[in-house]
């Protein structure tokens, strides 16, 4: 299976395209025109960059750092992906966990595990 990543700094667009399937992966600010078909909502609320690594088929993963205070959105262009997996390395400890299109998460700092993590918010009504 070959990959294409692009990565366009002029618009904050980080593409993950898998030929076999047809289906792209896009990081972009909230808001940009580049709109995919399928899209996951993802803030970083905190203070902290975090980096964050996604992925459509868990074998191939495109990594991005989230500045503080930023909305992204993924998206899945000319696929048939229901979600997107998302893994966030603190240390030793790896969240990895499936984002459904449509819905919004936040990475947040987990008092409990000690590490970066991910939950879903509720959707702007």
């Amino acid at each position: 299976m070959k990959l294409k990543v692009m990565l366009l700094a002029t618009c904050a667009v980080l593409s993950l395209t898998d030929l076999a399937t047809s289906a792209e992966l896009i990081f972009q600010r909230q808001g940009k025109s580049d709109e995919p078909q399928a899209l996951v909502s993802l803030s970083n609320t905190s203070e902290q960059t975090i980096k964050v690594s996604a992925s459509l088929d868990r074998k191939h993963w495109t990594s991005r750092s989230l500045p503080p205070k930023s909305f992204w959105e993924l998206g899945v262009r000319d696929g048939n992906q229901p979600k997107v997996a998302l893994r966030l390395r603190t240390a030793s400890v790896v969240v990895d966990q499936d984002l459904v299109l449509g819905n919004r998460y936040e990475c947040f700092w987990n008092e409990e595990r000690n590490c970066w993590d991910v939950r879903e918010v509720a959707n702007r009504e």
